[in-house]
């Protein structure tokens, strides 16, 4: 007999008689072998996969120890699941999954308390398995992981009662299963939910909308050696209590995308090792000073954009306590004062202040070398580019995200782009930019995207891309092009996916020169006055308008 250390707690045997040289293996006798040894933790014989078969022998029952044990994707064709796996007590794994099995599934696994795992996967084609009745899930109470794809269960409507720890549930392809368990609705650890290939029949919506709804208790702030709190992407409503700020060892807190609401607690200041806040996406409302921000000193990541929360800071130019990474403040209210000073962040920084009701001119300040994001979009800025982009003519950007859409710049867009080599997304559209795009953008070697749309100069927008061979995205529409659709734009070896030209004042035909732009998959030329015939290629782009 061979046994395998698997892990500090599981140990694996293989009876002596299975090799890969034999096409099947009846166990009614084999495993008896196996029960000789009553210390047995772990039995594994999936790797016999479609090798295995017969009647199991009720000798196995002498494993009292057994925890794991996996009979899944073989062949047990003529025989039930047995009912004595029901007395393996200190099972937590259990796995029977497409192994041919057939009959009802037996209700004494309700017996294993123990049980974390438990994979009961029928044939969805045979519906070798069934279920009268799932009373017996009720006792599992540990149960993590439940998998009862394809088994039919249209006699069982008494399910999923009391399993507050679940975080899987497959239950794909029960045909049979006319209505979706409200039950449901109750668990609230799920991570995973598959109920595909179903005929569910009634309004999903009302189970979702019921789908767990908790409160933040004030006991929280009593877990003083709290290090990491995430509760992201749950249903979490009401506030955010003021004992928070009695976690004086957290330094991981994410509460995204809830339905919090109500006020920012001022004691969230007093959480001197926190380095990640995340909020974003929640109804937060009221006012957040500087004492929301008092002892932050290793704070790293502030990330609370899509709230309602408006930003009075007194302090001169944002002088705050820390030195952030990730700033991320955007669909907020920081304005409609002008921007300040930012020096809390560090080399390599990301920057969101968008959506924030900023007025005045765009800040030459913060086009800093050493940001490498920077989103100033949907505010009311105005002024040109030129002091901005050329202020730092003297040394490289690292900079790969530039946002300056939505605002009122005006003026040409200047010819500064040498030094932003590393520029991946430049987006100023919806501004009043007008004169040519500078040829020396589309020598950008890493500019993956360009939007330029919707600027509606008071002179005609020509275009001067001709060696923008990284571009995937090109946006020009709505910008008073005339006369003939650019030739300058992509070629034989350019990785052009999207063009968009749209709204313009485009004319005559259409060219078979764009038909060099092999990679291009969306085109949109539409409100132009183009006339004649399609070119061959057409029919191979995905998305023409």
């Amino acid at each position: 007999m061979k046994t395998t250390a698997i892990g500090p707690v599981w140990s694996a045997i293989t009876p002596p008689v299975m090799s890969s040289r034999f096409a099947f293996v009846d166990l009614t006798m084999e495993l008896t072998a196996i029960a000789m040894d009553l210390m047995i933790l772990m039995l594994n014989l999936k790797k016999y996969q479609n090798k295995l078969g017969g009647i199991i022998s009720p000798s196995l029952i002498n494993l009292k120890q057994l925890r794991y044990l996996d009979l899944s994707c073989n062949n047990f064709g003529s025989s039930k699941i047995p009912t004595f796996i029901g007395y393996f007590q200190n099972l937590s794994y259990l796995n029977v999954s497409k192994s041919q099995f057939y009959g009802e599934i037996p209700h004494h696994h309700g017996n294993l308390s123990m049980l974390q795992v438990l994979a009961l996967q029928g044939d969805p084609v045979f519906r070798n398995l069934y279920s009268k009745s799932l009373k017996w899930l009720k006792n599992l109470k540990r149960l993590k992981h439940l998998d009862m794809s394809g088994v039919d269960l249209v006699r069982a409507s008494d399910w999923l009662q009391n399993l507050s720890l679940i975080v899987h549930i497959e239950l794909s392809n029960n045909e049979n299963v006319e209505k979706i368990p409200k039950s449901l609705s109750n668990l609230c650890n799920l991570i995973t939910l598959d109920l595909q290939s179903n005929e569910f029949h009634g309004d999903v919506s009302e189970l979702l909308k019921n789908f767990c709804e908790w409160t933040i208790p004030e006991s929280l702030g009593s877990l003083s050696f709290l290090k990491t709190l995430e509760m992201n992407i749950n249903q979490l409503v009401g506030s955010i209590p003021n004992m928070v700020g009695g976690l004086s060892s957290l330094n991981f807190l994410d509460l995204s995308y809830n339905k919090l609401n109500g006020s920012l607690p001022e004691s969230i200041g007093q959480l001197g090792k926190l380095t990640f806040a995340s909020l974003h996406h929640n109804s937060l409302t009221g006012i957040v000073t500087e004492h929301h921000f008092a002892n932050l000193s290793a704070l790293k990541t502030l990330w609370v954009r899509d709230n309602k929360l408006v930003f009075k800071l007194s302090v001169t130019n944002w002088i705050l306590p820390f030195q952030l990474d990730v700033l991320r403040i955007g669909s907020s209210s920081l304005g409609p004062s002008k921007l300040g000073d930012v020096r809390f962040l560090t080399p390599g920084a990301k920057l969101d202040l968008s959506a924030n009701h900023f007025y005045g001119l765009l800040p030459y300040n913060l086009s800093r070398p050493d940001l490498e994001f920077l989103d100033l979009s949907y505010n009311n800025l105005f002024g040109s580019l030129i002091q901005f982009l050329c202020s730092i003519i003297q040394e490289p950007c690292q900079l790969k995200v530039l946002v300056l859409g939505n605002n009122n710049l005006s003026g040409v867009i200047s010819n500064c782009w040498i030094n932003w080599g590393s520029l991946e997304i430049l987006d100023l559209q919806e501004n009043k930019l007008s004169g040519e795009i500078p040829s020396s953008i589309g020598n950008i070697s890493s500019l993956v995207s360009l939007a330029v749309h919707n600027n509606r100069p008071s002179k005609k927008l020509r275009v001067s891309l001709s060696n923008s061979k990284s571009l995937v995205i090109i946006e020009l529409a709505e910008n008073r092009l005339s006369r003939r659709i650019p030739t300058s734009i992509g070629g034989d070896d350019t990785s052009l996916r999207l063009l968009s030209l749209h709204s313009n004042k485009l004319e005559g035909e259409i060219l078979n020169e764009i038909c060099r732009i092999s990679s291009l998959q969306i085109l949109d030329l539409a409100h132009n006055d183009l006339f004649g015939n399609l070119p061959t290629c057409f029919r191979n782009f995905s998305v023409i308008s």
